[in-house]
């Protein structure tokens, strides 16, 4: 409750201060995390140092999932309450392009890892998992974000 309010509250603040396209930019980078995915694909331990108290790794991955949805759904509010289009296309085809790269990887240390019962799944799966979910919403928002810059830059022609 407490993050979706956070976020709610940060949108609001980024509405009123205007600066909503200097934000959104910024809000897609927390969505895609700023995790190294050939580090942590080596080392797969949820970072431990971040936590004041041992939550249980079920709580661990609950918690990173609370993160994207109420993010990524926030997110969603503000461009679509705002008709946002940002005219910087090379900070969306740089988030793409990351965004994108990331999807690859993620397919593919998804691929190489051992087919196993879906209740034994590991660590490193719903990991990768909860990973491909980020990149999946970011993914949704920048070609929302693109396709409502292309139809608006359309109209404009026309």
């Amino acid at each position: 409750m407490a993050l979706d309010l956070a976020f709610g509250i940060l949108c609001e603040l980024l509405q009123r201060w205007g600066e909503i396209r200097a934000g959104v930019p910024i809000l897609l980078e927390w969505l895609l995390g700023d995790s190294d995915l050939k580090r942590d694909s080596e080392t797969s331990a949820p970072e431990e140092d971040d936590y004041l108290f041992d939550k249980g790794e079920v709580n661990f991955w609950g918690e990173k999932l609370t993160h994207v949805r109420q993010l990524s759904k926030h997110l969603l509010q503000l461009i679509s309450m705002t008709h946002l289009t940002l005219s910087d296309h090379g900070e969306l085809n740089r988030l793409s392009r990351i965004a994108l790269d990331q999807a690859q990887l993620v397919g593919h240390l998804l691929r190489a890892l051992r087919p196993t019962p879906e209740f034994s799944k590991t660590a490193e799966f719903t990991r990768l998992a909860i990973q491909n979910e980020r990149i999946s919403v970011c993914l949704k928002i920048l070609n929302l974000l693109k396709s409502d810059d292309t139809c608006k830059n359309e109209n404009l022609e026309k």
